[in-house]
């Protein structure tokens, strides 16, 4: 069984910082918005670890009970509810481990991610403000101030207004890493993106699709043949890399979610509960019904 780690209690300033009326505990489960963000506040009964958890977006976590460890190289970053937020840059893989509080309290976290998009618009407006800061190029752990707090809940507010134009919302995003920025660090547009990211970004947006090589191939302007190949080239094939985006589909489901187990396999591809089952045990060494 996973013991949580050894850490010194923080006081919790977050909640002496919120706006009047707020709270970051009350954001929903999961908001999403095509080719901008995600909101979602993961929340896990049992501790959990899991090899090679990967990012495919620039995400800020910020936890609000339990704690998160996250291993990198030869060290480990342990997050508690404090007055830290953490930053992930896009196509990061890494082993995390999260723990429920041991009051009983479940493991939760505020989790946003960021589309390529948006950084790529981020760095075509502001090399000004890019040349004076550091990019996060795996994680990085950065102070949760005043100004944080308050533009992320503009943006918490703004993605519950459905009304709100992609552009409107855009601006929101964009308000968000130039704050980020003044702490110092800033997301940056991938310098080449792989065939085996673009091949990621496919199937994320569609994990549930009857996929093969040749559908694909063709959503990508390449034929089969060259798909497999390239793919090759990079150390990646193509059926783990749809079997590990509907895994992480199906964790991100059942922490954010309160959809039946059935409903979130077919989420995932898989008509047989049993198959998806089976395959999510594989992959995470606990079966689905164990992670709420």
């Amino acid at each position: 069984m996973l013991q949580p780690p050894m850490v010194e209690k923080e006081s919790h300033e977050l909640l002496n910082i919120q706006p009047a009326g707020g709270s970051l505990f009350s954001a929903p489960r999961l908001i999403h918005r095509d080719n901008l963000c995600s909101l979602s506040r993961p929340l896990l009964r049992n501790s959990q670890s899991t090899k090679d958890f990967y990012f495919p977006q620039a995400t800020l976590i910020i936890i609000l009970s339990g704690s998160l460890v996250l291993h990198t190289g030869h060290s480990a970053q342990i997050l508690t509810p404090s007055t830290r937020a953490c930053l992930i840059a896009q196509d990061t893989c890494i082993d995390i481990e999260k723990y429920p509080d041991g009051d009983g309290r479940p493991f939760q976290s505020l989790f946003l991610t960021i589309s390529a998009n948006v950084i790529r618009e981020f760095a075509k407006r502001y090399t000004d403000v890019i040349s004076r800061t550091s990019s996060v190029t795996e994680i990085a752990v950065i102070p949760l101030k005043k100004a944080l707090i308050d533009s992320l809940f503009t943006l918490q507010a703004s993605l519950n207004r459905p009304e709100l134009d992609d552009n409107r919302l855009t601006l929101r995003l964009l308000d968000l890493l130039l704050v980020l920025a003044e702490h110092g660090h800033c997301f940056l547009p991938l310098a080449k993106r792989s065939v085996t990211l673009q091949l990621r970004e496919l199937l994320q947006k569609a994990p549930e699709q009857h996929w093969t090589v040749k559908e694909a191939g063709k959503r990508l302007a390449m034929s089969e043949s060259t798909l497999r190949r390239r793919l090759s080239d990079e150390h990646s094939r193509f059926e783990t890399l749809l079997l590990e985006t509907r895994m992480m589909h199906a964790m991100f489901l059942l922490q954010t979610t309160s959809f039946t187990l059935q409903w979130v396999a077919e989420q995932c591809g898989y008509l047989s509960y049993a198959r998806f089952a089976e395959q999510f045990k594989k992959r995470f060494s606990t079966p689905p019904s164990r992670v709420r």
